[in-house]
Formats: structure tokens, sequence, C-alpha cells
């Protein structure tokens, strides 16, 4: 494998944003033990109470699918996906872009989908999305498929499909 700088600083900036999502795991995991946390003035040990599972609102995700070539980030609000390997090519950029520009696609609140433009990548997650499943956070869904992956914004119907050989848009 050749190895450039282009390739390097990704590298880096994957090991950061895995980084990233670790310490944003922690924090949420760390006010939730929190939040679920009871006193007691009584002789009887204070038990904490029981755990709600995190509403849709409050999920967050950062996966990859099993072949481990499309890495995504999925909170409420905001939903991007990064390709590492692909056959296609994206359409120029409408703005000028200072990073890499069309390894990737976004989609920001209810605006449509649109090619991203960065400096770092999603291709950095350990948790594996496996074929089949989906995952959610505020109106955003993904479902992971062997043919490709497809994310939408349930409340506006914007979304995308990625695979290694195509990107659709809608």
């Amino acid at each position: 494998m050749v190895t450039t700088a282009r390739s390097e600083a990704r590298l880096r900036t994957v090991t950061a944003v895995s980084a990233s999502a670790v310490v944003l795991a922690v924090l949420a995991a760390a006010t939730s033990a929190v939040a679920g946390c009871t006193t007691s003035t009584g002789d009887t040990p204070a038990r904490p109470a029981a755990p709600s599972p995190p509403s849709r609102a409050d999920a967050q995700h950062f996966f990859v699918t099993p072949s481990r070539n499309i890495g995504c980030l999925l909170v409420a609000g905001y939903l991007r996906c990064d390709v590492g390997e692909r056959a296609w090519t994206a359409p120029p950029p409408a703005e000028p872009c200072a990073w890499d520009y069309g390894f990737g696609v976004e989609m920001v609140g209810d605006a449509a989908t649109r090619f991203s433009c960065v400096s770092d990548s999603t291709l950095g997650a350990q948790t594996v999305l496996p074929y089949g499943k989906t995952v959610a956070a505020g109106s955003f869904v993904c479902t992971s498929g062997r043919a490709a992956l497809r994310c939408r914004n349930v409340s506006t119907g914007h979304g995308f499909t990625l695979s290694r050989e195509r990107y659709e848009l809608f």
C-alpha cells in the first residue's frame, strides 16, 4: 500500500475521531449514571433508580458497516457517513472546499443530503452495525444491508444509499 501525506493525515484524524467518540460515550454514561442516583436519610441504603433506555432523541451512534468500508456518526440533528474505498466520484462541490470533499455525505437537521467537506473521518468506529440491523437518533434512521447502507430522515424523506459501487441521494 502506498502511503501519502493525505492518507497519513486521514489515519491520524480517524484516531482523533475515535478518541472523541469514546470521550462522548463516557460522558453520556457518566451523566446517565449520575441522573439515576438517589439519596436516602433512613437506615436503608439508597437504591439507584432503574435505568431507563435512552430516548431516540438522546441516542448517539458511531459505527461501521461489517465490511468496515463505511463509517457513520449519528446523533439527533446530525448524520454523517464516510466511504473508504469507492468506485464512484462525487460531483464537483457547489462551493470551494478547503478540506477533503466527496468521501462521504451528511445531513444536518431537515436539510437535504449533501456531500461532506471535512478534515476528519468517521471510519474509525469500533462498533459494527450488523447487516439487517437499524439504528436511530432523532428523526434519522440507518439500516445496514449487504448491498448498501441506507439512511434517511423520517420527517423529511431526505436520505441516501451508500456502497462501494454506488451512491444515491434523495
